[in-house]
């Protein structure tokens, strides 16, 4: 198997933050207060664009919009996600 090593220029967040516990709950805690207001913008976005009229291409339009907002929602999930679990945690579950 190919091995590629790459240089780490700039750490993680986690990586950043350590086994440090303030600075890792305050992390925590300050990415769950901005996710909520980021999954509201995306709600104030579909229903905005969903406003909006393109004539023959509405159907399509409304069609991406759906996709677009889905997308940004599934990148706000992700980031709490990655938020949740820090390196340290994820350190226990890999098997050699």
């Amino acid at each position: 198997m190919l091995c590629i090593q790459a240089k780490n220029i700039l750490p993680t967040i986690s990586t950043a933050i350590g086994g440090f516990t303030p600075q890792r709950y305050v992390w925590r805690i300050c990415i769950s207060l901005q996710a909520g207001l980021r999954f509201l913008l995306a709600y104030c976005y579909f229903h905005w664009h969903l406003r909006v009229h393109m004539g023959v291409k509405h159907l399509l339009y409304k069609n991406l919009v759906t996709v677009a907002v889905c997308c940004h929602i599934l990148e706000n999930v992700a980031l709490i996600v990655l938020t949740a679990i820090s390196s340290t945690d994820n350190a226990g579950l890999k098997t050699n």
